[in-house]
């Protein structure tokens, strides 16, 4: 059967699905860690897996692979952000 939301593989629940290439998992058990596989090409199996403790991280690692310019967009507003705090700073010196 091809892996689909709502899938069980080795006590993680599979929440959300990248086309063919990816899917998300979050623990079943309390002390499991999220995960993001790489979906077979028969879409029948996992490979490659990193796990993360943090929910958010792994759905950071998640969308950074499903799209790639993802995390060069956020980096880039970080870093606006860390320029403006900068300037804010300057002003009250």
């Amino acid at each position: 059967m091809k892996i689909k939301i709502g899938t069980v593989i080795e006590n993680h629940l599979i929440y959300a699905i990248y086309g063919t290439e990816h899917c998300l998992a979050r623990p079943i058990l309390p002390d499991g860690e999220f995960v993001v596989w790489h979906i077979d090409e028969d879409g029948k199996g996992v490979w490659g897996g990193s796990y993360f403790p943090d929910q958010m991280d792994a759905e950071w690692e998640y969308a950074s692979r499903c799209f790639p310019w993802f995390s060069d967009n956020v980096l880039f507003a970080a870093n606006e952000d860390d320029d403006e705090v900068e300037e804010a700073d300057e002003k009250t010196a």
